[in-house]
Parts: structure tokens; C-alpha cells; sequence
């Protein structure tokens, strides 16, 4: 359990509230290990100012974005708030599927979290990841600056890919021109098996009305 003393003490430092609660939360309160998400958070991602319009709006567009709502200090905050899915990989699994007698394969372990607040933890292997990337429209119009992991780029080194799917996944579930992308939203709703969990928006013009609500409430991180 989270104390008030180590959520004061993050809050104290600069952190988001509710990324420290999230960050604490998925650390059982193991404070070293939240400060280290809470930094990968705010500092390890390149960003492209140019593309990602929401890291980069300015005080008085947030302010009559939100209204009432408290503007999140930080840009990467501001990126939360807007964005209608929030993907986290978190770890992985050497041995999450068996694929045959004495033959397992490597899952890795995503927290979805839904502009609502619906949340819910998934595993999907590397094949997985690849299969939704080759269906996302992504060309000249939009641009990551984390490219998608290819195998020579981690030599099997479980560890290096999982860092690697996660940089890639936050980058795209954060970038304003991805998620106002009907197709894009409609491939990752379909990977982050939003209908199992009751999470899906099943056509393009509910998606779209979803995006025209995001200022409606804050997410829960």
C-alpha cells in the first residue's frame, strides 16, 4: 500500500499526482521503482513537437480545452489527458504460451487503461505486436519518433525487446495524430482485445464521438 508520505514526497519533487498514484499502485510502493517510471515517464521519450501537437499546445488552449479541469503542469501530462487509451508494457514472460510439448514462447504483459477508466492487463507475444503493426496505416503523415522493434535490433535479448515494444506502444497511444486516426484506433481497439472487456467503440462514427468527448473527465493513472 501507497503511504501519504511517499505520494507527498514524489509530488513534492515536480511529479503528477495521479501518474505518482499509478506509479506507486503498479509498484506494490516500492518507491525506487516508481521513481523510475515516473522518470521514464517525463524524460525518455524523444519528442517530435511537429507531430505530437498535444505535448507541445499551449497554456491558454489547455485552459479553454478544459475548463474547470486543473491544467496538468508537465506536457506528457497533457498528453494523458487527451489520449483515449493509455498502453503500458510492463513485463514479460519467458514461458507465457506454450506452443508445444517443450516449446514456449516470450509474452509480454500490457495495462490498458481507457479514457473511462476501465482497465485491465493483457499478454501478447512478439508475433502479436508485429501482426498489429503491419495493419496500422502509419505513413508520411505520421511519424514516431520509437521505431517498431525489429529482431536484429534486440538479438533475442527478451529484456531489450520488452523496452523496446514499450517505448514503441506509449509513443503511438500518446501521439495526437495516431489516435485521430479512425483506422488506427479501430486495429488497436481490436489488439488490446477491447471486446472481451467491454472497452470497444465498434464503428468509426462512435469512435469519432468518443474523440469529440475527451475533455469529459480526467483518466485515472
Amino acid at each position: 500500500m501507497q503511504s501519504l508520505n511517499d505520494l507527498d514526497y514524489f509530488v513534492g519533487l515536480g511529479y503528477d499526482k495521479q501518474l505518482t498514484k499509478q506509479a506507486l499502485k503498479l509498484t506494490n510502493g516500492n518507491k525506487n521503482e516508481a521513481l523510475n517510471i515516473l522518470k521514464k515517464t517525463i524524460d525518455t521519450l524523444t519528442i517530435n513537437k511537429e507531430d505530437i501537437q498535444w505535448r507541445s499546445k499551449k497554456d491558454e488552449d489547455w485552459l479553454s480545452y478544459n475548463d474547470n479541469h486543473v491544467l496538468p503542469k508537465d506536457l506528457e501530462t497533457r498528453a494523458l489527458v487527451r489520449s483515449p487509451i493509455y498502453a503500458l508494457v510492463t513485463s514479460f514472460n519467458p514461458s507465457g504460451k506454450q506452443i508445444s510439448n517443450y516449446k514456449f514462447e516470450t509474452t509480454f504483459l500490457i495495462h490498458i487503461t481507457l479514457k473511462d477508466g476501465r482497465n485491465w492487463y493483457i499478454n501478447k507475444t512478439y508475433n502479436e505486436f508485429f501482426l498489429f503493426y503491419s495493419t496500422l496505416p502509419i505513413g508520411s503523415t505520421i511519424t514516431l519518433t520509437n521505431h517498431f522493434p525489429i529482431p536484429n535490433l534486440f538479438h533475442k535479448d527478451e529484456s531489450k525487446r520488452c523496452k523496446l515494444l514499450a517505448d514503441w506502444l506509449r509513443e503511438l497511444v500518446l501521439n495526437e495524430s495516431c489516435m485521430s486516426n479512425e483506422m488506427l484506433l479501430d486495429s488497436l481497439y481490436s489488439f488490446i482485445d477491447a471486446d472481451s472487456y467491454g472497452g470497444r467503440v465498434s464503428t468509426m462514427k462512435s469512435q469519432q464521438i468518443v474523440l469529440n468527448k475527451l475533455s469529459s473527465s480526467l483518466p485515472i493513472f
